[in-house]
């Protein structure tokens, strides 16, 4: 294995997300929707997440394989921004303002993916389609909890914000040892915490809209 450090911390983040997406499509709730969508945003991310883990700690560079798996890892990326912005919508918007964030989110996934596939797979490509999506989920969860002042709204909100902080240690290269524990080892710990939280929250949030209907 390459990286085990990065590789090893790739596949724990998959199998968190696989968790939570497993108890949010099994969650038992009248509306389905929000908690679906839920559980793509988690599976997304471990897609991701097991494809980078294969580059890190089994492909070699400059290679067919390198090829496939990192296209496919950032249209993960690019399929988690469009799960963010229906979140959102679905969230805080009525049932028109859903339908017009959705055609717009998947209007800009369908030129995402043609643009990533077969032209630029650099990765800030996909962190400068994905940040949008973010910041959106952040500002709805800030709104809902201004709304509702409910600790597990607050607790999503704080998940969001962190996997800010776990992208900066990645692009700045934050890391605890340079061959043992890097800076991409350490973005996927601090990852991991984060989506714990907005799992959490989104919990929360699925049950609330089961009660009140409109959160």
């Amino acid at each position: 294995m390459k990286e085990i450090d990065v590789a090893l911390t790739d596949y724990g983040l998959a199998f968190e997300c696989a968790v939570f997406t497993f108890v949010l499509i099994r969650n038992k709730c009248k509306d389905q929707r929000l908690s679906t969508w839920f559980a793509f945003l988690f599976a997304s991310v471990g897609l991701a997440s097991i494809m980078g883990g294969t580059i890190h700690g089994f492909v070699h560079q400059d290679t067919l394989s390198e090829a496939i798996f990192w296209r496919a890892t950032i249209v993960s990326i690019g399929i988690s921004a469009l799960t963010a912005w229906v979140i959102g919508a679905k969230i805080l918007l009525g049932n028109l303002g859903q339908r017009v964030v959705f055609f717009v989110a998947a209007s800009n996934f369908s030129i995402y993916l043609g643009y990533v596939v077969f032209f630029n797979q650099n990765f800030v490509v996909a962190v400068a389609n994905y940040l949008p999506a973010a910041i959106f989920l952040l500002v709805v969860f800030a709104i809902l909890y201004n709304r509702n002042q409910q600790r597990l709204i607050l607790l999503a909100l704080a998940g969001v914000f962190l996997t800010f902080v776990a992208a900066a240690i990645q692009q700045i290269g934050i890391g605890v040892h340079a061959e043992y524990f890097d800076h991409n080892a350490l973005y996927h710990v601090v990852q991991a915490v984060g989506l714990y939280l907005i799992f959490r929250g989104s919990i929360f949030i699925v049950e609330l809209r089961e009660r009140n209907g409109m959160i």
